[in-house]
C-alpha cells in the first residue's frame, strides 16, 4: 500500500483521540480495506458516486476538492525534523516508521456528527432513519479492520437561507477558507469539534453526491475538514439504484481519510496504491456495467471496477 496514505491517515488518525501506535495503524488498515475494496466475484453495478448533470449542463465530478493536488519532491518538508521524499501541496505524504499495524489491537469507534441545510424542515424529520441505515453499511464495510462509526448525537437542522445558498461548494477554493460562504459562514455554524468527530454536512439539490477534504489540506481544527452529501445519496432507498446503497459516504469518507480515486490515467502515478491497476477514467453507468472494463489496455491489469473509490458501486 502506498506511504503516501500512511502518513495521511496516521495524522488523521493522531488529531482524534491520541498519538498511540494504535490510533496510527488505524489509517493503516483503512488503506487496507478501501484499498482492496470489495469482493473480486461480486459483478459491478452501475455506479453512486459518478459524476452526474449540474442544472446548467455541465458535467461535475463528485469530489472537486481531490483535484489539483501537487506531488513534488520533498525538498521543503519535514515531519519531526526528518527530512519527506514527497510533499502535497507543501505538507508530508509518505511513509511514517510509527505506522506499525501490528499494534493495531483493539476496535477504534469514530464519532460523526450530521447537519443537515435545507429549506425543508419535513425532509429532515424523515431522515433519522436513513442514517442508521448509512452508519450500519459503513460499519459492515470497516467492520473487519475493527473500525466503527457511531452517530455522537442528534442531527441538527439549519434553515438559515444564506447556509442553504452556500452548500454548493463549485465557488470555493479547496486550499483557501476565507473562499466561499462554505467555509467561512456554513461550517462555523454546524461544527462542533472536528479534532474529536467528523461533521457530515447534508444538503438539498448539490450538483454532485458528495465531496470531501483531503485530511493534509487545512489544519485539523479547520472548518475545512468535513464530508458533504446530497439528500439524495444518504442511506438507502432514498433516490433508487444507484445512488441507494449507502456507498457515497464510504467513497467520500475514503477522501477524508486520504485516498485518492483509483482513476488518473495511464501515465500518472494513479492513486498510489500498488495493489490497484491504472485506469483511465472513472467506471461509471455509461461504461461498467459489466465484469471487464481495461481502460488502460497497455498496462497490466483491468480496472478496479469493486473498489469503493472508483464510481462503481
Amino acid at each position: 500500500v502506498s506511504v503516501l496514505y500512511w502518513w495521511a491517515l496516521m495524522r488523521m488518525s493522531m488529531s482524534r483521540t491520541s498519538p498511540s501506535r494504535g490510533a496510527v495503524a488505524l489509517g493503516v488498515f483503512i488503506v487496507l480495506l478501501l484499498g482492496v475494496a470489495g469482493t473480486p466475484h461480486r459483478k459491478p453495478r452501475c455506479n453512486a458516486e459518478r459524476p452526474i448533470h449540474a442544472p446548467d449542463g455541465t458535467r461535475r465530478r463528485t469530489t472537486p476538492d481531490s483535484d489539483g493536488i501537487t506531488r513534488t519532491a520533498g525538498n521543503n518538508c519535514r515531519f519531526n525534523g526528518v527530512q519527506c521524499s514527497m510533499c502535497c501541496n507543501g505538507t508530508c505524504c509518505d511513509d511514517v516508521s510509527d505506522a506499525i499495524a501490528a499494534n493495531f489491537t483493539s476496535a477504534h469507534w469514530i464519532p460523526l456528527r450530521f447537519a443537515f441545510v435545507s429549506n425543508s424542515k419535513t425532509v429532515f424529520q424523515k431522515w433519522g432513519r436513513n442514517i442508521r441505515d448509512n452508519i450500519r453499511v459503513m460499519n459492515r464495510i470497516f467492520a473487519a479492520m475493527g473500525v466503527w462509526f457511531y452517530q455522537a448525537e442528534p442531527a441538527t437542522y439549519h434553515n438559515d437561507s444564506r447556509m442553504v445558498a452556500a452548500c454548493d461548494t463549485a465557488a470555493c477554493d479547496g486550499f483557501n477558507p476565507g473562499s466561499c460562504d462554505f467555509y467561512s459562514y456554513l461550517m462555523p455554524r454546524v461544527m462542533n469539534d472536528s479534532t474529536r468527530d467528523i461533521p457530515v454536512v447534508v444538503c438539498d439539490g448539490l450538483p454532485y453526491y458528495g465531496e470531501a477534504q483531503t485530511p493534509w489540506t487545512a489544519p485539523e481544527n479547520s472548518s475545512m475538514h468535513y464530508v458533504e452529501m446530497d439528500s439524495s445519496a444518504l442511506g438507502l432507498g432514498t433516490s433508487g439504484f444507484p445512488t441507494s446503497l449507502g456507498y457515497t459516504l464510504v467513497h467520500e469518507m475514503g477522501h477524508y481519510f486520504g485516498l485518492f480515486h483509483v482513476f488518473d490515467g495511464c501515465n500518472a502515478a494513479g492513486d498510489f496504491v500498488d495493489d490497484t491497476a491504472p485506469a483511465g477514467e472513472a467506471a461509471t453507468q455509461d461504461n461498467a456495467c459489466s465484469d471487464r472494463l481495461d481502460t488502460c489496455p497497455s498496462m497490466p491489469g483491468l480496472d478496479p471496477l469493486d473498489n469503493y473509490m472508483n464510481y462503481a458501486d
